[in-house]
This record gives structure tokens, C-alpha cells and sequence, in this order.
């Protein structure tokens, strides 16, 4: 049994826009945190929707765990939870312990379960204090944990799609976030993400899949996609406040090998030999810093972004 596999999916949507392009993917590791990165359209969230069971493909086959994710719909959404991108409480007169407790009810679980399991959740994700307040009365930021809370709650679970849970969490959040992923990984519980926190996410994922208009671009665990896509540059230079007569004349300063993105007035230059990009950018007086490679030049370096 895999944990996920899509052949040929495609979904274009009224008007003939087209979502997902014959997307091919198999991954079969139960327990794992498979990391969906791309741009904002790269067709992440019709994905997750169609895998989830919530959207009918217009063509292709996929299933997860095994099940078909239109035949076998009923079966899967008993053993799946979802978190929708940009979630926000329905109900603001609620508390976070309604929202658990109703949330788990819903999945079947007894009163009683569902307030032990509400405790839980509620105080590992630091909202204890909170838990019994109306959600109006709090923060965004603490209305979407609590709208984490809800999800990450069902014990019964075992493939949780999380729909870019990330954005409004404050670093410590995030930090628990990751923690509870692992965790949960540990005990055979996987999960399908998609983030644009991008610098987390080789330190949590088991498998990462580039999607760009539809398509599955590259995908495999993190640190070997950054080796093979970015493995040939030793070194990353970013320039700020750069025009385009800038970066002309910093592709005629720098070594031929390397290769330059430009982004807004930003410059990334990926170098083979490190050294004549930040030579150069102090010459022009340019603001320039010497970084890390990561994921994000997974992105950069296909032009996926």
C-alpha cells in the first residue's frame, strides 16, 4: 500500500483553465512529511483537493492509501483530515475547546474523548489559556492555531493535508508545529504539506515535490533535490537594489560559469568559484550578502517561482 499515486491527473476548470496537467506521483512511505512547494497557482491546492476526496478530477486516477479517491471517497475520509489554505473560525462567538471537541464529535469520538483529546491539543499548542475564550477575543494569530488545533486533533487520522497551515504562526508556533509532525510521523501518522516557509522545510520533510502550472517539475528527499538541481554552484551571493544597467554590468563583471536570477531589484548569483560576484557588488557600492543554499534555490535555479 502507498501512501499516495496519481496518474495522468488533470482538472481544468470552467473557463479552460487548466489546473493540473497529467501530474504523475508515487510515493509510498507511510510515517513520512511529504512537502509540496511551487507558487501561488502552481496548482498545489487543486491537488490537495482532489486527493482529499473534495474535488472530482477531470481525468486521471488517483488514491491514497490505497483507496481511490472517487470510488472509494466514503472509506478515505474516515482515515484523512484536512486543513483548508487561509481556514478562518465560521462561528466567532466559539471557543477553541467548542471548535475540538465539535470538530471531533463530528469524526465520531464521545463526548468524553473529545474533551480529553481537546485538552491536549489545546495545551500543546500553547492555547490552553485561551481555550474556553471566544475566538473573536483573539489574536489571527491565535485563531489559526486554533484552527490548527481542530485538525491536528483527530487521533484517528492517518494522512493529514495541511493546505499551507504556516502563515500567521509566530516562530515558536511553527517550531511546535514541526515538533507534532515529527512526532506524529514517528507513530505511522503522514502528512502532505504545502509551505512557503521553504528554509523549514529541510529540516522536517522526508520527500519534497516541485509543482509548477500543474505539473510535477522534480521531486526527492530535500537536501539530495538541493544537491542535484543547485549541487553544481558552490556558493550563493544576493544583491540588493540592483536596475537592470546594475545587472548588466555584473554579468559582464563575474565569472561566465555563473548563473544569475534576477528578482525585483534583487540579483541571486550562483557561483562556481566563489568570489568575483561579491567583488563585484562591492565595486558598483551594492548592498551584498553571502547565503546559504536551500530550497529556495531549487526554485530560483528551475524558474519555477
Amino acid at each position: 500500500m502507498s501512501l499516495i499515486e496519481a496518474y495522468a491527473l488533470t482538472k481544468i476548470y470552467r473557463g479552460g483553465v487548466r489546473a493540473l496537467d497529467n501530474l504523475d506521483l508515487y510515493y509510498e512511505r507511510l510515517g513520512s512529511a511529504v512537502i509540496f512547494i511551487g507558487s501561488n497557482g502552481a496548482g498545489k491546492t487543486t491537488l490537495f483537493r482532489i486527493l482529499s476526496g473534495q474535488l472530482l478530477p477531470t481525468s486521471g486516477v488517483a488514491r491514497v492509501l490505497g483507496l481511490d479517491v472517487v470510488r472509494d471517497f466514503r472509506a478515505l475520509a474516515r482515515r484523512i483530515a484536512y486543513l483548508p489554505q487561509d481556514i478562518r473560525p465560521p462561528l466567532y462567538n466559539l471557543t477553541p475547546e467548542d471548535y475540538v471537541v465539535t470538530y471531533l464529535l463530528m469524526r465520531g469520538y464521545s463526548y468524553g474523548d473529545a474533551r480529553r483529546r481537546a485538552g491536549e491539543i489545546l495545551d500543546l499548542m500553547e492555547l490552553k489559556s485561551v481555550a474556553r475564550s471566544p475566538v473573536s477575543g483573539l489574536s489571527g494569530g491565535m485563531a489559526k492555531r486554533a484552527m490548527l488545533a481542530m485538525v491536528l486533533s483527530a487521533e484517528d487520522a492517518e494522512v493529514f493535508f495541511l493546505d499551507e497551515p504556516l502563515p500567521g504562526l509566530d516562530i515558536r508556533s511553527r517550531m511546535i508545529f514541526w515538533g507534532f509532525v515529527r512526532d506524529s510521523c514517528r507513530e505511522k501518522r503522514s502528512f502532505l504539506i504545502s509551505s512557503h516557509y521553504l528554509e523549514e522545510v529541510p529540516l522536517i520533510a522526508d520527500h519534497v515535490v516541485v509543482i509548477s502550472r500543474g505539473s510535477k517539475v522534480v521531486e526527492g528527499p530535500p537536501h539530495e533535490l538541493i544537491r542535484r538541481v543547485v549541487g553544481g554552484y558552490r556558493s550563493k551571493v544576493v544583491i540588493k537594489g540592483v536596475n537592470s544597467k546594475m545587472l548588466d554590468r555584473l554579468r559582464m563583471m563575474i565569472d561566465p560559469s555563473s548563473k544569475i536570477v534576477g528578482v525585483g531589484d534583487t540579483a541571486v548569483i550562483y557561483e562556481s568559484s566563489p568570489g568575483s560576484a561579491l567583488d563585484a557588488a562591492l565595486e558598483l557600492g551594492l548592498k551584498a550578502e553571502v547565503a546559504p543554499l536551500g530550497l529556495d534555490d531549487v526554485i530560483l535555479v528551475l524558474g519555477v517561482g
